[in-house]
């Protein structure tokens, strides 16, 4: 146990957990997501909704957006990313901005 690839993770967690979708994270909060770890999770489960779950920030969301179907952010939208100070609405924007011209999302 805990050797599995996060590709067999996935696919396992896909085909035989009943869940809507799948969250791919980096290793800490705030961490950024591996490219190559999103991407073996997309190649193995193609009909999966992907989401980021750690690590985008207005830096790499152009880069990572085009991966994936969604994004959580919660750090990156504090100013200064330091979560214990207010969600910046300048930040949000930018992110939100970001993001849909990234994806054509609109």
């Amino acid at each position: 146990m805990g050797r599995e690839s996060i590709e067999q993770c996935a696919s396992d967690t896909w085909s035989r957990g009943g869940v809507d979708g799948l969250i791919v994270s980096g290793t800490r909060t705030g961490g950024e997501t591996s490219e190559k770890d999103i991407e073996g999770v997309c190649r193995v489960v193609p009909t999966a909704p992907v989401w980021i779950g750690s690590g985008v920030t207005t830096q790499n969301i152009v880069r990572l957006g085009s991966l994936a179907n969604g994004v959580i952010v919660g750090t990156a939208l504090h100013e200064g990313a330091e979560t214990h100070l207010p969600i910046s609405r300048t930040k949000t924007a930018e992110l939100v901005a970001l993001w849909r011209a990234a994806t054509k999302r609109g």
